[in-house]
């Protein structure tokens, strides 16, 4: 039973001394596409937050004020920022597009060249 557990232990310890393999350009660029993509999610989403924030500001003094009550003085907290649509790049360049063995992913759009060809990646990369 010792030894089961001992051999356990070091797969384990083998597994998690494991370092991973460095990242290419192209999964540094996704990264920072979905990294710029949360950014602006979130101020999105902030900005429909303080939207909603003062609506409920609005509705609560105009409620005060048919009852006839005096109305607060709120803090001013300046007015809501718009981040505005999401503009993404124009994308990875056809040149550096991984070629595909089918047109089934090709991107949207219309197309300016083959989505794929016969030619293999590996010899691609080769010929640059």
């Amino acid at each position: 039973m010792r030894a089961i557990a001992l051999l356990l232990l070091l797969t384990v310890s083998g597994v998690s001394l494991a370092k991973l393999p460095a990242s290419s350009e192209l999964e540094k660029d996704l990264a920072l596409r979905n990294a710029s993509r949360q950014t602006w999610s979130t101020k999105l989403d902030a900005f429909a937050s303080c939207q909603a924030q003062d609506r409920v500001v609005k509705k609560y003094q105009d409620g005060l004020r048919s009852q006839g009550k005096a109305v607060p003085v709120g803090l001013d907290t300046g007015p809501c920022t718009d981040p505005g649509p999401y503009a993404a790049d124009a994308g990875t360049p056809i040149a550096n597009r991984p070629t595909e063995a089918s047109g089934a992913h090709s991107p949207p759009g219309t197309a300016v060249t083959p989505p794929s060809t016969i030619i293999p990646q590996a010899e691609l990369q080769k010929k640059k």
